[in-house]
């Protein structure tokens, strides 16, 4: 972008000048940042879908896959246990996945 400048012999020459430079410089620094965050929205787009890949995945599967211990650490299921599973681990894969997208900051999750 070009701005128009003053002569030299305008006692605000100088300054006209810094400023034009300063916003030359914002204006190129804007074109740069409205770069970025295309390539960032389509990363987000890519990573919430993902997620909703994982979740279409944990929700079909009848049998738990994936467990939390007591810890709140993400463990895989064990075949033995899932036919004997205490009451309330029906719900352990859906707090193992919100614990999963949360910790990468997937709000879509």
């Amino acid at each position: 972008m070009r701005y128009p400048g003053l002569p030299a012999a305008r006692p605000w020459h100088g300054v006209a000048r810094q400023v034009r430079q300063a916003l030359a410089k914002h204006a190129r620094r804007i074109v740069e940042l409205e770069h970025l965050r295309g390539s960032l929205e389509i990363r987000a787009r890519r990573a919430m879908e993902e997620c909703d890949q994982i979740k279409a995945i944990f929700s079909s599967v009848s049998e738990p896959i994936l467990a939390v211990n007591d810890y709140n650490e993400l463990i895989p299921g064990q075949p033995e246990r899932r036919r004997g599973a205490p009451p309330g681990t029906q719900h352990a894969e859906k707090r193992a996945l919100a614990n999963w997208c949360s910790a990468r900051s997937w709000s879509a999750c």
